[in-house]
């Protein structure tokens, strides 16, 4: 079941840049992210992150793949 952002209802995230103030989180298993349509920051579990993450290196695999395709 995709996470929603609760500010404009996406399910685009991207892993966002841990802060110091995310240690407490950090502890109960919540992860920071950043919703790509509305740039807000919200947390997820860890196990959900670990999933997104690496879909995100799915798509950055694929799209290094495509690039790699010279035209003949």
């Amino acid at each position: 079941m995709p996470i929603h952002c609760k500010y404009c209802n996406s399910t685009d995230f991207r892993i966002s840049r841990l802060r110091m103030k995310d240690l407490a989180r950090l502890m109960i298993f919540h992860y920071p992210v950043r919703c790509w349509v509305c740039r807000e920051r919200i947390y997820m579990s860890v196990l959900q992150m670990l999933r997104l993450r690496r879909d995100e290196k799915l798509r950055r695999d694929n799209g290094l793949n495509v690039n790699k395709i010279q035209p003949s």
